[in-house]
């Protein structure tokens, strides 16, 4: 796991700073002796070619560092699969970061902990695994999805939300928080997003409905909330026999996209680690 995760600082965070690669290496140790006594977060199941991860931290699945390595390691036990489908609780796909770890980071009252800098980074890479996930991946959302949950809607191929939760809040306020939006989800943004909605989903930060994220363009469909689940799977299913021309056309439509998302990953996680 850790040589893994050396590979991962070394390949992926590019010409990052060397102290901040020593700096996540040391936080991933750390991590690495935690994990064994972790609560397990995330949970797979196989739908017959598809393989199911189910996401549920009993509250809004804000994202720690565990949750980061159980889903990293359950999309690792996908290579079989023919599709993915990863579903949130009730509550939501993802409310964003564990706000104990990365608040006075992000809002910059503070230098970012090791920790802090170890969860940015991991969570962002995770993103761009997902956006460049060889099986169609298809996300199903009953509830909220902010701020990171909202950057991850714009990482899967096929996006479900609830057509009966109008409270539900869907977008990446991060500039109304006062936090920087990282410029790789602007990328991510400027592919997914009606062009209209740009400009106020990232700069200006606004939140939706489910019926004004699918025109916004964070949500591709709306179902019952108690149908979301059942509706991805459909979905997914109608996608296998079609994996290998899904999968050549996703490399052309987005291997260009994701050079750029990598080049402003860099960048922002110096900017980040620049606080420190």
């Amino acid at each position: 796991w850790l040589q893994c995760c050396e590979r991962r600082s070394t390949s992926a965070l590019g010409g990052m700073k060397l102290a901040f690669a020593r700096t996540r290496l040391r936080t991933t140790r750390q991590i690495a002796r935690r994990l064994s006594s972790s609560p397990t977060v995330v949970t797979s199941r196989a739908a017959g070619p598809i393989a199911v991860l189910s996401v549920d931290d009993g509250k809004a699945n804000a994202f720690t560092q565990t949750m980061v390595e159980q889903l990293n390691s359950a999309l690792g036990d996908c290579t079989d699969a023919g599709a993915v489908v990863i579903v949130g609780n009730a509550k939501a796909l993802s409310a964003g970061f564990d706000l104990n770890v990365m608040s006075d980071a992000l809002s910059g009252r503070a230098a970012p902990s090791d920790e802090a800098c170890t969860l940015y980074a991991s969570s962002f890479e995770l993103m761009l695994r997902c956006a460049a996930f060889p099986r169609p991946l298809v996300l199903a959302n009953r509830g909220h999805a902010l701020a990171l949950g909202g950057i991850w809607l714009h990482c899967a191929d096929y996006r479900i939300g609830p057509s009966d939760r109008p409270d539900a809040k869907i977008g990446i306020p991060a500039v109304r928080l006062g936090y920087l939006q990282p410029s790789f989800a602007v990328e991510l943004g400027r592919a997914r997003l009606a062009p209209p909605y740009l400009v106020r989903s990232t700069t200006l930060g606004e939140i939706y409905n489910p019926a004004e994220a699918v025109t916004a363009g964070f949500l591709d469909r709306l179902v019952p909330a108690d149908e979301v689940e059942a509706t991805a799977l459909q979905v997914a299913e109608e996608l296998v026999p079609l994996r290998y021309a899904f999968n050549t056309v996703k490399e052309y439509e987005r291997s260009a996209l994701l050079d750029r998302c990598r080049r402003c990953l860099e960048h922002d996680l110096e900017v980040f680690v620049e606080r420190s």
